[in-house]
């Protein structure tokens, strides 16, 4: 546990990890074969599930469209995901953009390769430079590229091409569209299923720096053991039943949400931001205690990765920033906050510092702070643990010591996937157009959400 007052990190704090030159193979391999025109349109039955063809128009694979008449409620959640934006997200663009520019190119591929890996592999971009130039179904994460691949030994994924889906269920019925196999590489309750998450979600920069290490995070966790198996999939693709296509036959089975919210909001649509904001409310928990004396009153806020299966918050974590807003009040009047944040400024820009600021720190070599993953060969690193892993660093807590009596004291913790230090700097770079440097989405994680009042007392909330 690691315990600051008034924003001070104590030396020596255990939550203060440096990383330098970790490296993890993020290397992509493209396959030879481009055509992905392999199998048939049609969501008829077909006796056989691996490979029934038969000499109708062929179906391309690439194009999601083309899965949507099958599998609307797949597509329709997966549109909704920030797989389906991912090489359309402005921000994205913006930033390898000028990651291009600052390397000399050197940068290459390693943006693009996650964020439309089917451009990449089939040579239609060497940068993403000219993604907007490129057919939709070459952009973003698509259905091949999850249900069509393969993950090599290193950890990269090599796209098959076989006209075969793979998929979680053990039987599937037979169609004209494609082939129908088995690979625990799409089975939640499979640990392999990370290592094709882990593809994406680990990630080494050029200077051999991890800068996504969120697989990694995980397989240090009881989450990775067989006895105590839980998948990405098992938080991020919830269960129900159904049939899994619109296909005559099609018998009721277990399904799996494609929309996979984290923090990110790439469209932020209503009905992505209910996903996301549904995703964060119980990712953490937190306990508020309020001691009031004569001389004033003690608060502390203590906040905890009990149940996720990796750091808090994870991901691009150099460029997230999640927070503790701690304020207190006399009467209507606030007589003390921290981390009141406005909505139009960067946290670390706000007079009001937060008492616990989580994000990770990035590093040039020659020990200057800096924003881009691409400039960095160290990290100081301000997260939660998971308590699966790491309990000793899963808790963190805050305490303060008012002079004045209070009464009422709110606590919660607020989120950005992304804060304006970073929007600012790819607008003031030329990358980025001005409109996207106001009304960054701020969420707020529910379940730290506690309010005390004069009438508790003496207590610890909840």
């Amino acid at each position: 546990m690691r315990i600051v007052s008034d924003g001070t990190l104590p030396a020596g704090s255990h939550c203060v990890r440096e990383r330098r030159m970790q490296r993890v193979s993020g290397a992509w391999r493209v396959p030879a074969a481009a055509a992905f025109a392999l199998a048939l349109h049609g969501c008829g039955d077909a006796k056989t599930h691996a490979g029934a063809l038969a000499s109708r128009a062929p179906t391309d694979l690439a194009d999601p469209v083309a899965c949507q008449g099958c599998h609307s409620a797949h597509y329709q959640a997966w549109s909704l995901s920030m797989h389906a934006y991912a090489a359309d997200d402005p921000i994205f663009v913006a930033m390898n953009a000028r990651g291009q520019r600052e390397t000399g190119g050197s940068l290459g591929d390693f943006c693009v390769r996650c964020h439309a890996p089917l451009a990449a592999k089939m040579g239609a971009t060497a940068d993403g430079l000219n993604l907007a130039a490129l057919p939709a179904k070459l952009r973003g994460v698509t259905c091949l590229v999850c249900h069509g691949t393969n993950v090599a030994a290193d950890g990269s994924l090599d796209l098959v091409n076989d006209g075969v889906m793979q998929g979680p269920i053990e039987n599937p019925l037979g169609t004209l569209a494609h082939g129908s196999a088995y690979s625990g590489r799409l089975d939640r309750q499979d640990v392999q299923s990370a290592t094709l998450c882990g593809a994406c979600h680990t990630l080494t920069n050029g200077h051999g720096l991890e800068v996504e290490r969120t697989a990694d995070e995980w397989r240090t966790t009881s989450y990775a053991l067989p006895s105590t198996l839980r998948t990405c999939g098992r938080c991020h693709m919830p269960e129900s039943s159904g049939a899994a296509a619109n296909v005559p036959g099609a018998q009721a089975r277990s399904l799996h949400e494609h929309a996979m919210p984290g923090v990110d909001l790439g469209t932020a649509s209503a009905a992505q931001t209910k996903l996301v904001e549904q995703t964060l409310a119980p990712a953490i928990s937190s306990k508020l205690c309020v001691v009031p004396a004569a001389d004033g009153v003690q608060v502390a806020v203590t906040l905890d990765n009990a149940l996720v299966g990796h750091d808090w918050p994870s991901g691009a974590t150099h460029d997230r920033r999640a927070w503790l807003e701690l304020v207190a009040y006399a009467g209507a009047t606030i007589v003390y906050s921290s981390g009141l944040v406005n909505p139009d400024e960067a946290v670390t820009a706000s007079p009001s510092a937060p008492l616990v600021l989580l994000r990770e720190q990035l590093f040039d070599d020659s020990g200057e702070p800096t924003l881009f993953m691409w400039n960095a060969t160290s990290a100081r690193s301000l997260l939660l643990a998971p308590a699966a892993g790491d309990p000793l660093h899963s808790t963190q807590t805050a305490a303060v010591k008012l002079p004045t009596s209070v009464d009422r004291v709110t606590a919660r913790v607020r989120v950005r996937a992304i804060d304006y230090d970073v929007i600012d700097a790819l607008v003031s770079s030329g990358d980025l157009a001005p409109s996207y440097a106001k009304g960054l989405p701020t969420l707020t994680v529910v379940a730290t959400a506690q309010e005390w009042t004069t009438d508790r007392g003496a207590a610890c909330l909840p």
